[in-house]
């Protein structure tokens, strides 16, 4: 992920020295964030589905202290589909690393051009 950061940075360094359109930055950071929210809805052609909760020992009480689970209460466990791991890892590392450093750079530098001097 360093490595990531390290390559957007130099990349904005290299844009704000040349002065480049800030505004197509924002839009690429924008457009991360979209794909990293898309590919992280539980699709249908993914093949895991939700675990319920384990049940106690000798009750019919849920344990809660069990992550990753839904209960037997809600009807709606049956069609969701659980994220795999590595996508789910992929999209937060790649497409948030690059989604942060072209969101936060230019919007500040582009906000100071709009309130100009004095603001």
């Amino acid at each position: 992920m360093e490595l990531l950061n390290l390559l957007a940075l130099s990349f904005l360094l290299d844009i704000q020295t040349f002065k480049k359109d800030k505004r197509r930055l924002i839009l690429f950071g924008i457009g991360s964030f979209i794909a990293f929210h898309i590919i992280n809805l539980p699709w249908t052609f993914y093949t895991e589905k939700l675990d319920y909760i384990k049940l106690a020992p000798n009750s019919t009480n849920e344990n809660t202290s069990y992550r990753r689970s839904c209960s037997r209460r809600y009807i709606w466990c049956d069609d969701i589909r659980r994220i795999p791991l590595r996508i789910y890892i992929f999209s937060t590392v790649v497409l948030s690393g690059l989604g942060f450093p072209f969101m936060s750079s230019p919007t500040g530098s582009l906000l100071s051009e709009i309130l100009g001097p004095g603001h």
